[in-house]
């Protein structure tokens, strides 16, 4: 086992099916950290073969700069990037700020009166989306973030507990649920519906796979605002409630 002191970090790119069946990379992706290596020689047959388990996290998300992409001769693939979403000046706690927002803040269409109404008022359907799907009331929006997942079930949570007890009778593997909400850490605020839209795709989507829901890492990472991202896991947590509930399958 490896405990790293300088965290190493590489991008990895978001992958889309195609109709065909052919799989194709996306040009944006996360930037993943490298948290623990533990090595195991036993696994694979031993040998020379041996095996690796990594601890990652996630972390920024990042957009291909066109033409950029080029292989080195060690044989990885190396690019130009640009960070989305990442602002200098903006506070992350801030809903008036275009990180927040959900807008990558070097688009040059930003800027007017006009578009930053429209960006708000963008910003608000994704706030009343976010909380039509967990329950919450006005008053209950901000205070959410951070509470136990015992105490926002008291709390009237709906939609998002309401997968959680479907899927734990869904489990391909013996306390699979637990463990992912163990990895996903808090769920985030209303107030941050970017941040709940991908923990929300993340939830419903893990690896591995139960097969219970549309895959929509991809369209969440390709979306332009919070709005859209929140509408993309909103539609497919309630098409996989009614999946697993029997209602509507898919």
């Amino acid at each position: 086992q490896m405990e790293l002191q300088d965290v190493p970090s590489f991008g990895m790119l978001g992958m889309a099916t195609l109709r065909t069946g052919q799989r194709v990379h996306l040009n944006r992706g996360v930037e993943v950290e490298i948290l623990k290596a533990e090595f195991d020689h036993h696994k694979n047959g031993g040998g020379d073969g041996g095996g690796v388990s990594l601890v990652l996290r996630g972390t920024r998300r990042f957009e291909i700069v066109p033409d950029s992409v080029s292989t080195v001769e060690q044989g990885w693939t190396t690019a130009q990037i640009k960070y989305l979403n990442q602002d200098p000046h903006a506070n992350a706690a801030d809903s008036n700020s275009a990180e927040s927002i959900g807008f990558d803040v070097n688009d040059e269409s930003l800027g007017t009166d006009h578009e930053d109404e429209e960006l708000m008022e963008s910003l608000a359907r994704a706030k009343d989306k976010a909380k039509e799907l967990i329950g919450a009331a006005e008053s209950d929006a901000v205070a959410i973030e951070g509470r136990s997942r015992s105490s926002i079930s008291a709390a009237g949570i709906n939609r998002i507990d309401e997968w959680i007890e479907l899927a734990r009778k869904n489990e391909r593997q013996p306390n699979q649920i637990d463990l992912l909400l163990k990895d996903l850490g808090e769920m985030p605020g209303v107030h941050r519906p970017t941040e709940l839209a991908f923990w929300i795709g993340a939830l419903i989507n893990p690896l591995p796979a139960m097969g219970v829901a549309m895959e929509v890492r991809p369209a969440l990472l390709m979306a332009d605002t919070a709005e859209e991202r929140m509408e993309i896991a909103g539609d497919a947590l309630v098409r996989s409630i009614r999946h697993m509930d029997g209602s509507q399958r898919m």
